[in-house]
């Protein structure tokens, strides 16, 4: 089994399973998006293209609280739009609308480093 799927798995089981503490669980946790969730969602000649769109519509349409690191936002822009990586590369204006759908949602918040 792939790290990848390992990923999807955990976040499908956070966030698709019904649990009597789920309000709780919600306040509790914060689920972070790595690249590789984020470029697998938007590329469909990745192997696990469906299952990282399927949990990324779980985990919007949870209620829970999600967010994508800077670092892992600007990863996915350099990764999806270089030519050296994926032929043809995705648009600069739809990967960046990409990340501007993910945060229209009220339970997501970008992350970076605070200051000091």
């Amino acid at each position: 089994m792939s790290f990848m799927s390992i990923c999807l798995q955990l976040l499908h089981l956070t966030f698709g399973r019904k649990n009597k503490n789920r309000a709780s669980q919600k306040a509790r946790c914060m689920i972070a998006l790595d690249t590789n969730i984020l470029v697998n969602a938007t590329r469909a000649e990745y192997p696990f293209h469906m299952e990282a769109r399927r949990a990324l519509s779980e985990l919007s349409s949870s209620g829970g609280r999600w967010t994508i690191p800077w670092l892992c936002a600007h990863e996915f822009l350099g990764v999806v739009t270089d030519q050296k990586f994926h032929h043809p590369p995705t648009p600069h204006n739809m990967a960046t609308q990409f990340l501007k759908n993910c945060a229209a949602f009220p339970s997501f918040g970008f992350i970076g480093e605070g200051c000091g």
